[in-house]
């Protein structure tokens, strides 16, 4: 079960202008998003992982507030994974790892759209968003 050393927060992307985003963030939502929690939320979590979208770790539509039980449980998943103690849905770019998924049989290879990641473009605002939701403004 030996992990390796995680590197530390900054070389991880959790800077001071993660900090401030984080602040923010938190600040207008104050409620874990996670359906039917509803308790105070602590945690701000990356809905598409740094480790495989790091051009999207200060994207505001690419976050979402988290008590600290359901974000330990989404860690804890993503670190399974991560281990390969169970099988992920699709590989660091984004393909599914079904072989029987249509994108796998003759169909071009590359990045997975926005959509399989549940995430859309705003057409107003071009943020990105979940799929369903309105961009929310900020400031």
């Amino acid at each position: 079960m030996g992990a390796a050393a995680r590197a530390n927060p900054s070389d991880r992307g959790y800077d001071e202008e993660w900090a401030a985003l984080r602040a923010r963030y938190l600040g207008i939502h104050r409620y874990c998003q996670k359906a039917r929690c509803g308790r105070k939320a602590s945690h701000v979590d990356h809905i598409i992982a740094v480790a495989l979208r790091p051009d999207l770790r200060l994207a505001w539509g690419n976050l979402r507030s988290l008590c600290r039980s359901c974000h330990n449980r989404r860690s804890m998943l993503d670190q399974h994974v991560a281990e390969r103690r169970c099988t992920p849905a699709c590989d660091a770019s984004g393909m599914p790892t079904d072989p029987r998924h249509p994108w796998n049989n003759g169909g071009e290879v590359g990045k997975a759209p926005l959509s399989a990641y549940g995430m859309a473009v705003d057409s107003v605002t071009g943020r990105l968003i979940p799929i369903g939701r309105r961009a929310e403004d900020p400031s």
